[in-house]
């Protein structure tokens, strides 16, 4: 029965380089990992919005403190509206250039109402940081909102 490896034909100190590579290789992928997951910071960032134009009366302009979850390459957040009860989830990336993609999702809590937020703009970590976008219904009443986050 011929052997895959050739374990023996190596010899025992290329064995022990093989497996004193493995443990450096996956000894620097830990310490990687590490310096990639900073501690989370809480922010509460404020969305302020326009009117729907679906029906402005009904859905006048609003601003609400919104919480986050900030890290050095990632803003996510979560709210449920004091209203109705509907659920928003945010998720975000920070690129290395400090620009910023914000995505969300809401919905009725009947499901019959979807909507779909989208934001971009530039993290400031001296100052304050300013994501410009907005909402519009995907699902439901047609209509949208001009917003932007600030925190």
């Amino acid at each position: 029965m011929q052997r895959l490896a050739p374990v023996l034909t190596l010899g025992r100190i290329q064995v022990r380089l093989f497996a004193t590579t493995a443990i450096l290789i996956f000894a620097n992928f830990g310490c990687f990992a590490q310096a990639q997951s900073p501690e989370a910071k809480q922010i509460s960032a404020k969305l302020i919005c326009d009117a729907w134009t679906g029906n402005r009366e009904k859905n006048p302009a609003f601003q609400i403190d919104v919480p986050f979850t900030l890290t050095d390459a990632a803003l996510t957040g979560e709210r449920v509206t004091s209203s109705s009860g509907n659920k928003e989830v945010f998720k975000g990336l920070i690129a290395d250039s400090g620009d910023i993609l914000l995505i969300g999702r809401g919905s009725s809590t009947n499901g019959l109402s979807k909507w779909a937020w989208e934001f971009h703009g530039k993290y400031n970590p001296k100052g304050t940081s300013t994501l410009k976008g907005g909402m519009k219904n995907t699902s439901g009443g047609v209509g949208s909102r001009k917003c932007e986050i600030t925190f």
